[in-house]
């Protein structure tokens, strides 16, 4: 009863949510536009290793280096004035703008790993599909709709799943985003999981135990809820290849 009333919890489980959905329209947006333009890319395989190598940096490391930059004083806001932009610089990490750096941070560290996911289940598709499609007149995008998603969906579920249960453990970025400039991180960057953490391991005062389980009873309830949806949603009949 505690958690649907403690102001604190309800905004680091907004984070969250906002995590999830905006992160993940953010991620799979990029991977498709890669299933329909890498396919038949020449350093195909260089592109793909450059948007891959991201995600085996630390997070801690890279959400620290983009709290960093994001300063006041930081590399960001001092490009835009030497390009004459002054009007365009923020106080990047205040509570109007922290969560929307840490969505774009993790987005970008993302993709890579999940464009490589998808890749895989588009080499797997037969190519005179494709051909067929092009004697056909099907353009970039059409092909894409009618034999690359449908022939992919499978991939797509599993990386929802993927991509839903990291979101909502979400903790390594935004520790290094914010606390890694300014110590403990405010409220308004907080996840979930950030936010069981320093209930548990409080900077100052008593560890709540037992509060900090009962955020986690409910993180795995609500865990299980989404990737079972996502499975549902995700099922579809088996397509035989002629």
């Amino acid at each position: 009863m505690r958690l649907f009333h403690d102001t604190a919890v309800k905004q680091a489980f907004l984070n969250t949510l906002l995590l999830v959905l905006a992160g993940g329209a953010g991620v799979f947006a990029l991977s498709f536009c890669a299933m329909a333009v890498l396919r038949t890319a020449r350093e195909r395989a260089l592109v793909q290793a450059v948007l891959y190598v991201p995600s085996i940096v630390s997070m801690i490391a890279i959400g620290t280096s983009l709290g960093f930059l994001l300063n006041p004083g930081g590399v960001v806001n001092k490009i835009l004035a030497l390009l004459g932009l002054e009007s365009a610089q923020r106080a990047w990490l205040d509570p109007q703008h922290v969560f929307g750096c840490i969505i774009i941070g993790v987005v970008w560290l993302s993709c890579g790993f999940y464009i490589l996911l998808m890749m895989t289940a588009v080499d797997s598709i037969p190519k005179h599909l494709y051909e067929e499609g092009q004697l056909a007149g099907l353009t970039r995008m059409q092909e894409f709709r009618y034999i690359t998603f449908p022939l992919t969906r499978d991939m797509i579920t599993i990386a929802a799943v993927l991509w839903t249960s990291v979101a909502l453990r979400s903790f390594d970025i935004v520790i290094g985003f914010v606390g890694g400039t300014a110590g403990e991180p405010p409220l308004a960057s907080r996840t979930y999981a950030v936010e069981q953490y320093y209930t548990m391991a409080p900077a100052q005062g008593a560890p709540e135990l037992g509060y900090g389980a009962a955020m986690a009873v409910v993180l795995t309830l609500l865990t299980i809820v989404l990737i079972v949806g996502i499975r549902r949603l995700g099922r579809t009949d088996t397509l035989e290849l002629s």
